[in-house]
């Protein structure tokens, strides 16, 4: 589960930054929009990107942590019982 949340989340950040990118360079280039396009800031996009990208990297740490401590449970279970 913890995968499948990081996956999701680094891809979904990573259209966010690209979305983001493309939105810097058409204002950079061509027309620089004092507002909101169809009532969304580009800035939305760029707190998308940060929020899903920081999932993925706190998906991923959890899933280490839970890897790393998993052993050290059984073997502590083991050395009651044995």
């Amino acid at each position: 589960m913890h995968r499948q949340i990081a996956r999701y989340s680094y891809w979904i950040g990573v259209v966010c930054v690209v979305i983001d990118v493309v939105w810097r360079i058409v204002e950079a280039i061509w027309v620089q929009a004092p507002g909101p396009i169809h009532g969304v800031w580009r800035e939305t996009f760029r707190n998308a990107a940060i929020v899903f990208l920081m999932l993925s990297v706190a998906s991923v740490a959890h899933a280490w942590l839970l890897q790393q401590t998993m052993p050290a449970a059984t073997e502590k279970k083991g050395a009651v019982a044995g």
